[in-house]
């Protein structure tokens, strides 16, 4: 069972970069849209 283990770990690795981008990509998508919110406050 070690290739088993291999490939459960490499799933396991693969998923963890995946969120771990997944809530990078969503933080700097939320501080971009609170930057802009910000921009138009000042125009008004």
């Amino acid at each position: 069972m070690i290739v088993s283990d291999f490939w459960l770990g490499v799933i396991l690795t693969i998923a963890a970069e995946a969120i771990i981008t997944i809530l990078v990509v969503d933080y700097l998508g939320q501080k971009e849209r609170e930057e802009n919110k910000n921009v138009k406050n000042r125009k008004d």
